[in-house]
């Protein structure tokens, strides 16, 4: 939850308050919550850090393959959906980032911070 406040958060205030274009935005917000969220998932969510299968290079790459993806499948929506929908930029990018958030936590538990055995 913390993550994704800081996600919308960043994000908001950056296009909201700053007047900083939409996607750039959208790009700030996802490098610091990315950091953050990865920080917090290897030390606090998953407990069981210290018998992770997976050396924490592999799970940098695991993850950021999911980042990457989630990053590029809400560039997509905030750029298209808001038109087409004939609905503001904050309301697709929030529905988006909440799709897959629940999406990620089962990749999360099951692909990259999963334990041994």
């Amino acid at each position: 939850m913390l993550v994704a406040l800081v996600y919308v958060t960043v994000t908001t205030v950056l296009h909201d308050v700053f007047d900083v274009r939409f996607q750039i935005a959208l790009a700030t917000g996802f490098v610091v919550s990315v950091a953050l969220h990865f920080t917090l998932q290897r030390v606090f969510v998953w407990r069981h850090h210290e018998r992770f299968a997976l050396a924490v290079h592999h799970q940098a790459l695991r993850y950021l393959c999911v980042c990457a993806t989630q990053y590029g499948v809400t560039a997509l929506s905030t750029s298209q959906l808001p038109g087409v929908l004939g609905l503001p930029v904050e309301v697709v990018y929030l529905t988006t980032m909440l799709t897959i958030a629940g999406i990620n936590f089962v990749l999360f538990r099951g692909r990259i911070f999963h334990p041994r055995g």
